[in-house]
């Protein structure tokens, strides 16, 4: 069953389910991935759908609504009958190569972690000698060690890094500027390479792989670097925070239109900018008491429609009327919108690339929120609130100003608050 974002798998006392009566009787998709998430590149999930006669609410359907995968996963989907004869031809077969025969499936479609070839489990010895498994990201060659010396690969082993020391280190490695190319636990070759470049500045042979020591001292860099960004980013706040409330005694302290229009048009999500937006309206419900029948219908299609040239056809008709300000001030939002947009567009994009599953944006709320940069209400779901909340932060960090995280946004937030992040 699905509400369109979530899914769960029904078990067989699962009667008339609802969207809040499922209890027991279902369990989610996304724990299931969740739990997944914490083998990265040793995880295979398929799912398929089975149409049943079963009685519904109205916010459930059957089927599978969208599914976010976390990285490393392998995810294959298709009719019941079709996933079962895969599973029996090939997850059972030692050595069998999982990614080219579900490629080579019609029957079923391959998502999530899917390189050109991966074996969940190795055959005879000779199979495993002509066919190696890969991989989950190629890394760097690292130098042949030394005679007498331990293998770098075997010390890093030795450590046990669980999969959240892994995250931290990747962690540690950006706030330094290092691109580790994502924090998600994985030592890809983005990760071996930041912390070879790491190992050189600090004067280590560059093996592409850490001891206890290195670590113990990467992590007391990224903890004073972090404490100097937070300090840098709160000066600035607190400079923007004086430059603001002048700002504000000077034009919307005073109550006027002008006033009012003129703080939101420098400072949009300034610290008065819903006071300023409610006095606004406060004013427009008053034009609306003294303005006749036919302008008020006017002013009502315009906003309707709420076009340039919708604003356009009220002035035209009313260039000195009650909602004048109103109306130019509309249409310089829009025409600022659409200057804008292909910008919001590509900052969009950027963030749908970072595939943030529920939880995180959940933690990035609560953070926002700590932070004093009100995101609303701490739900994993990215509003009108938390956009507000994410430019504002964006801004008190020199950042660039979209509303929309990025991978320069996502690393301070890091940065700020030493939690790691499973996307």
């Amino acid at each position: 069953m699905t509400d369109g974002a979530r899914s769960w798998l029904l078990t067989a006392d699962a009667r008339n389910p609802g969207l809040f009566s499922l209890g027991s009787t279902a369990v989610s998709l996304e724990s299931l991935l969740l739990l997944l998430s914490s083998t990265p590149g040793k995880a295979v999930l398929m799912i398929g759908s089975l149409d049943q006669e079963e009685s519904l609410d109205p916010w459930l359907s059957e089927g599978i609504g969208t599914v976010e995968i976390p990285q490393g996963i392998m995810v294959i989907r298709g009719e019941p009958r079709d996933l079962a004869d895969f599973a029996e031809d090939f997850l059972t077969e030692p050595g069998a190569d999982i990614a080219a025969a579900a490629r080579a499936e019609s029957s079923v479609s391959l998502s999530g972690f899917a390189p050109l070839s991966w074996r969940i489990s190795e055959g005879d010895a000779e199979r495993a000698a002509a066919q190696p498994a890969p991989a989950l990201v190629p890394a760097p060659t690292a130098p042949a060690p030394q005679p007498g010396a331990s293998d770098p690969k075997s010390v890093e082993d030795s450590l046990g890094l669980t999969l959240d020391a892994r995250r931290e280190i990747q962690r540690d490695l950006t706030i330094l500027d290092y691109n580790t190319r994502g924090i998600d636990g994985i030592f890809g070759q983005g990760t071996r390479r930041a912390i070879a470049n790491w190992q050189q500045v600090n004067g280590y042979a560059q093996t592409t792989y850490l001891t206890a020591e290195q670590i113990q001292r990467l992590d007391a860099q990224a903890s004073v670097r972090a404490a100097e960004l937070e300090a840098e980013a709160e000066r600035k706040r607190a400079e923007q925070a004086r430059l603001d409330e002048a700002y504000w005694e000077e034009t919307g302290g005073r109550g006027t239109e002008v006033g009012l229009r003129a703080y939101l048009s420098r400072y949009p999500d300034g610290i008065h900018s819903e006071q300023a937006q409610a006095a606004l309206e406060e004013i427009a419900l008053a034009k609306c008491q003294n303005a006749s029948v036919e302008e008020r219908a006017s002013w009502d299609a315009a906003r309707a429609i709420n076009t340039i040239a919708s604003y356009q056809n009220y002035l035209t008709l009313y260039p000195n009327g009650a909602f004048a300000s109103d109306a130019q001030a509309k249409i310089t939002e829009l025409t600022r919108s659409q200057a804008d947009a292909s910008s919001i567009a590509a900052a969009a994009e950027a963030e749908q690339r970072l595939k943030l599953n529920p939880i995180t944006s959940r933690l990035i709320e609560a953070r926002l929120s700590t932070l004093g940069f009100d995101p609303g209400v701490v739900d994993g779901r990215f509003d009108d609130n938390t956009r507000r909340a994410l430019r504002r932060y964006q801004a008190s960090r020199d950042l660039t100003v979209t509303g929309y995280l990025n991978e320069a946004t996502l690393i301070r937030i890091l940065a700020d608050t030493g939690i790691t992040i499973n996307r």
